[in-house]
């Protein structure tokens, strides 16, 4: 993941693991909101699954110790332990296209549209992509076209700043986990505060 105005703290390849604790003060809201769409069991992709040496896949090691199986890896850089490394996800066909119920991640900021619109493909009809971004993803005059036609269905705003692994404080903006469902653009994004 990346992020502005780092500086001095930012990591050379530009990743940063996103804290276990965000990823479960998510799952468990979405899980009451939309538990009863998702199978009971799920086919889960996370495309942009970092981890090295030094740190766990985020999203994976978060979502299996809520006890949910069934979860593919892939990242772009060699040393992630994904079961798919090395490979950019936006330029593979990922195993099972069309057919995840759930795609994860917390992408570049740079790719994040891009990623978003190969993960509503990737997914089965009324499956959901959940991508960890800014807030302030929703401005910018570039990415309204985009907005316009792929509002998220949901919106879950983080009120604690997060600290990403591989940093050594918080960033000075807040965070969400913006819930997209394909066939499903609403006029409106529900709007949760955790």
């Amino acid at each position: 993941m990346s992020a502005t105005n780092r500086g001095a703290d930012r990591n050379k390849d530009d990743y940063y693991s996103t804290p276990a604790w965000a990823i479960l003060q998510f799952w468990e809201a979405f899980s009451k909101d939309y538990g009863n769409q998702i199978p009971a069991v799920t086919n889960i992709l996370d495309p942009c699954a970092g981890g090295d040496k030094d740190s766990p896949m985020a999203y994976p090691s978060a979502l299996a110790s809520a006890g949910w199986r069934n979860i593919e890896t892939m990242d772009i850089r060699t040393d992630s332990p994904a079961q798919m490394h090395g490979l950019d996800y936006l330029k593979t066909n990922a195993p099972h296209a069309g057919e995840y119920d759930l795609i994860i991640t917390n992408p570049p900021f740079s790719l994040s549209v891009e990623i978003t619109k190969k993960a509503l493909l990737d997914v089965r009809h009324g499956g959901f992509v959940v991508m960890l971004q800014r807030l302030n993803w929703f401005g910018a005059q570039s990415r309204l076209p985009f907005w316009r036609k792929n509002l998220p269905v949901a919106t879950y705003v983080h009120n604690r700043r997060i600290a990403f692994h591989g940093t050594k404080s918080t960033d000075s903006i807040e965070y969400a986990h913006f819930v997209f469902q394909r066939g499903n653009s609403p006029e409106f994004s529900k709007l949760k505060v955790l």
